[in-house]
């Protein structure tokens, strides 16, 4: 079976919790072509098993609408007939709405704090599909017109996580990064985020991502392992590794564990 294939669409339906080696989000199935609930005796717990997985509760709130290939589940039995799966995602992808599937995500997404649902189909009774240029190029003076400006302020700010879908996906499907750093990645770069990892891989230091997995993704990159920024990138590990021994002093002969990278 590919990806595709076992691509499933979910709401998310309560706020995170942390739960083993991870973080765990209550959703439910949803249709992707009107974001409708498929089935209401059907729940799910989507569990991420990473280290910095507290960081998906900025963006994964109650509301968030996603797409993932799962990697692995299980189902039980629950009271009233119901079923409860639980599944750990190979991929996890942000949804971004189209049409009047706005005032829905709008109108229910935690971080789109002061909207709601009457207030979100006011946005789109008023602006049509124009509200998405709106909040792309955050208009808050449009916003305005419906909303306070704190809340509309908010409403451009949350709205950014959804422009950099490509980018969560260039780093989590395509590089195979987690999917905790892939959202961090892209938070950081925003729009720039494809073409900045693309010119120099080893940036992702900087994101908790080791040596070791910036050499492989550098090298499916179409990097050499001789290549300037590999050799820059790997002299500033070293002595940022060194400088953690609590020694301001380094010999070419220097014994420790930043010799492994083989650089």
């Amino acid at each position: 079976m590919n990806d595709f294939e076992q691509e499933k669409f979910f709401r998310i339906t309560r706020p995170p919790y942390s739960s083993r080696k991870g973080r765990s989000f209550h959703a439910v199935q949803i249709d992707p072509d009107t974001l409708r609930n498929c089935n209401y005796k059907r729940n799910y717990i989507i569990h991420i098993v990473e280290n910095n997985s507290d960081r998906l509760s900025l963006i994964l709130a109650k509301g968030a609408l996603v797409k993932l290939a799962v990697k692995k589940q299980y189902s039980r039995r629950v009271e009233h007939g119901g079923i409860l799966t639980v599944i750990t995602p190979q991929y996890l992808d942000l949804i971004r709405p189209s049409g009047e599937q706005i005032v829905i995500m709008l109108g229910s997404h935690a971080r789109f704090k002061g909207v709601g649902p009457v207030k979100a189909r006011t946005l789109w009774s008023t602006f049509g599909e124009s509200l998405f240029e709106i909040l792309d190029n955050g208009d808050i003076v449009s916003l305005r017109k419906i909303l306070s400006e704190n809340t509309a302020k908010n409403t451009i700010d949350a709205w950014r996580s959804y422009i950099n879908i490509d980018a969560m996906r260039f780093c989590n499907a395509h590089l195979g990064l987690s999917v905790s750093t892939s959202f961090l990645v892209s938070d950081y770069y925003q729009q720039e985020t494809i073409s900045k990892v693309s010119e120099d891989p080893y940036r992702l230091l900087a994101f908790g991502v080791d040596f070791n997995e910036c050499d492989r993704i550098s090298v499916a990159l179409g990097f050499q392992l001789d290549a300037p920024i590999r050799l820059a990138a790997a002299a500033e590990e070293a002595l940022y590794c060194h400088l953690s021994s609590g020694s301001t002093l380094a010999t070419v002969n220097s014994d420790n564990k930043c010799n492994a990278h083989g650089a």
